[in-house]
């Protein structure tokens, strides 16, 4: 039965509403078994048309989903986005069906238009919903439908998704008279190109013209599974994209020099560089300064203060950088557009925006200036010859540290000049995770430790730190207000990636640096710990990794097809010293260890020994560079695993 369902499969029918029994009766997939659906097909088409003067795209679309589990209910949740008003776009020819197994025999049911749903997400944004009844485990559904666009911009196309995919194909149907589009295809391996620019005689509207033809197959594709340090999902998995070259006789195609004068010459990007109708509030108190990196860091901090970032990353102001200044909010391009502006004022001569795109955005490729990749803008500061890059969108953001989000590769200077090298790497060396960890402490007969911790913090690690500061200080704030109005909530902390000190009992605190963000943070607490020591007759079990040992390793899968972006460079640095209680010796220790991955791109450090009366314990990690490569995926994920094993190491001890 296996072979026969295997071979139907296979050689499934591309028919709308041919669903065969061998399909229906599978329980799982055989490539994948623990997937909660599979993606039988998924075939696109794309053509071009026009009524009258009014020129459009067609993009077609029929998939054919099996459900397996109740998991998988979810694929069952169809949403296609339509826009509404002048640029509109109609679906047309919506269709779909849900087939199922009842006794032994095969059922289907046509869906009728009170199954299809309307609903408004913004003014010109809608959604057409279909609501599929009938759905449960081993079901089958299937819809088609064609959307007609004004947006003569070729539809992408995505191979892969979060669930396996059988068979997927994309075709193009383009005048060759007309247009002509680049492809970029992000494959792997999986896509084959089954035609190839064949020439061939279409319908262009009611003539029939000479068309380019192609199209695109990819089968058996595993699912996409997202992981930790990586960046947008869409930046790795298969799928193929357009960039329109030519529209009849006019090259569309522009150069990056084309697109640097296109935001120079934009009323919401370049031409607010050249505003001087706001902040001579900030430039009077830095006027008697010179211009070095003490004013500039005045400025920046002035910025910060006076503005609020209201959380929208785009490359262009809302309105005026005079309106958000008198609004004392804005977006990304509000806040450093208003930076860079506010320097040049103040005498800085090399000041010039950076566009990126961010971690959770379509990736920037170097060879196709596509101005919507990129929806950030950050300040290159040029002082003495030292480059300084700002973002003052939060106000725990020290000088020249640019916030995480933005650590994504490379960026591109705007500037109305030649510039020797427009792209910058965003993720510098100099953008650090540093993290140091101090404790001495003194075990007692109970199986208690007592004693002080001193956590010094810097770059990424200070930063989530104040902001963890700042929560907790506005919670407690909230959680007195609602005390004194009668309410008891649980105080809920966040979490993040620092250690959790929940059970941890501070006795005393003392913080410096909170405020002087270009010094490190240092935290001193003088703590009692009651629950990380086991005691077990006359024998004691501690991990004197305490909070901070690795517990999970963040790499799961066999193999990795995208690298492994960290952001930053990463240091992680554990010392413990702990005074044995009397009666008390050590039955074994951990084992020193000494790991390194080559060029010493990765290093890890740990040892443990007994001095005296006391233990002293030292875990090094450092993550010395911010994109490992796919081929260095398997070695970077066994360094993992070793680390993590060292670091669930306990230490023994035994009353004498």
């Amino acid at each position: 039965m296996l072979l026969v369902i295997n071979i139907s499969i296979q050689a499934q029918n591309k028919t709308f509403g041919k669903v065969s029994k061998a399909e229906l009766q599978m329980k799982s997939y055989e490539k994948d078994s623990t997937a909660d659906a599979l993606v039988l097909l998924d075939i696109g088409r794309v053509s071009m048309d026009y009524v009258g003067s009014d020129l459009f795209m067609v993009i077609e679309q029929h998939r054919r989903v099996k459900i397996f589990n109740k998991e998988g209910y979810g694929q069952a949740d169809i949403e296609i986005p339509y826009r509404t008003g002048k640029q509109g776009e109609r679906i047309r020819g919506l269709k779909a069906k849900v087939y199922w197994m009842e006794n032994g025999q095969m059922k289907s049911l046509k869906l009728s238009k009170k199954d299809f749903v309307d609903e408004k997400v913004s003014k010109n944004l809608r959604l057409k919903k279909i609501i599929f009844p009938k759905i449960k485990e081993g079901a089958i559904i299937e819809y088609r439908y064609k959307k007609q666009t004004p947006n003569i911009y070729l539809h992408s196309w995505s191979f892969q998704d979060d669930i396996p995919v059988k068979f997927s194909e994309y075709s193009t149907e383009i005048p060759s008279r007309f247009f002509n589009y680049v492809k970029i295809v992000q494959d792997y391996g999986w896509v084959r190109h089954v035609i190839n620019n064949s020439q061939k005689n279409i319908f262009f509207g009611t003539e029939r013209v000479s068309g380019n033809i192609n199209k695109w197959e990819a089968r058996d594709l595993p699912r996409f599974v997202a992981e930790k340090y990586m960046t947008h999902y869409s930046n790795h998995i298969v799928k193929i994209e357009f960039q329109l070259k030519r529209f009849m006789d006019e090259s569309i195609f522009s150069t990056w020099k084309d697109l640097d004068k296109s935001l120079l010459e934009s009323a919401y990007f370049g031409k607010q560089l050249k505003r001087k109708t706001f902040g001579g509030d900030i430039l009077q108190k830095v006027a008697s300064l010179s211009a070095n990196e003490a004013k500039a860091q005045k400025i920046f901090e002035a910025v910060k203060a006076k503005m609020k970032y209201n959380e929208v990353e785009t490359r262009y102001v809302n309105t005026t950088l005079k309106k958000a200044y008198e609004k004392g909010e804005g977006n990304a391009a509000d806040i450093n557009l208003m930076l860079i502006n506010l320097l040049r004022r103040a005498g800085f001569k090399r000041v010039l925006p950076i566009i990126l795109s961010t971690r959770t955005h379509a990736q920037v490729n170097q060879f196709y200036p596509l101005l919507n990749k990129f929806n950030y803008v950050v300040a290159l500061l040029v002082v003495d010859k030292k480059a300084y890059f700002l973002d003052a969108t939060d106000k725990f953001m020290p000088f020249n540290l640019l916030p995480s989000r933005c650590l994504s590769g490379m960026g591109r200077i705007v500037a109305d000049y030649e510039v020797q090298n427009p792209w910058v790497a965003l993720n510098q060396g100099s953008q650090k995770y540093k993290e140091n960890v101090t404790s001495e402490l003194i075990l007692n007969e109970e199986g208690m430790l007592a004693g002080n911790i001193t956590t010094t913090d810097e770059g990424y690690s200070a930063l989530i730190e104040r902001r963890k500061i700042e929560e907790r200080k506005k919670k407690a704030s909230k959680k007195k207000k609602d005390e004194e109005e009668g309410e008891n909530e649980e105080d809920n902390y966040e979490e993040d990636e620092k250690a959790d000190l929940k059970t941890l009992k501070i006795l005393k605190a003392a913080i410096e640096n909170l405020e002087t963000l270009e010094k490190p943070l240092l935290t001193k607490l003088e703590v009692n710990i009651e629950d990380k020591v086991q005691k077990a007759g006359n024998m004691m079990y501690l991990n004197p990794m305490l909070y901070w040992q690795l517990k999970e390793n963040p790499f799961k899968l066999k193999d990795r097809k995208f690298p492994v972006d960290f952001g930053y460079h990463l240091n992680r640095n554990f010392y413990v010293k702990i005074s044995l209680p009397k009666g008390y010796a050590v039955e074994s220790l951990p084992k020193q260890l000494s790991l390194a991955l080559p060029g010493r791109q990765a290093v890890f450090l740990y040892s443990a020994r007994q001095f005296g009366d006391a233990i002293l314990v030292n875990s090094r990690l450092a993550i010395n560079r911010s994109n490992f490569k796919p081929e260095q995926y398997t070695n970077l994920k066994a360094f993992f695993e070793k680390v993590i094993a060292k670091q669930a190491e306990q230490i023994v001890l035994k009353k004498k």
